[in-house]
């Protein structure tokens, strides 16, 4: 798995390096949507040894809105995510 975490992290490099020296917009975008896929695909091969599942994240009866939030927390706020399709290449 790290030999496929080196060639991911290098992939996702050379991809941004290109966008860097890309002239015209849309290779530009490309290069960046690559670069984000590679990215992603670390980021899922990462997750699963890096976090622990805390008793606090099983609460499933409870809605949000129902939980206390402590000083240090901060609210959340909805976002717009574009789908899979149009973000990444896989």
């Amino acid at each position: 798995m790290d030999n496929d975490l080196v060639y991911l992290n290098r992939r996702a490099s050379q991809e941004r390096t290109a966008a860097l020296n890309s002239q015209h917009p849309g290779v530009r975008h490309i290069h960046l949507e690559l670069a984000q896929a590679y990215e992603f695909r670390v980021f899922l091969l990462k997750e699963p040894t890096a976090t622990e599942t805390m008793p606090s994240q099983l609460l499933t009866k409870a809605k949000p809105r129902d939980l206390e939030m402590d000083e240090g927390s901060v609210r959340s706020r909805p976002v717009s995510v574009d789908s899979p399709q149009q973000t990444f290449v896989i």
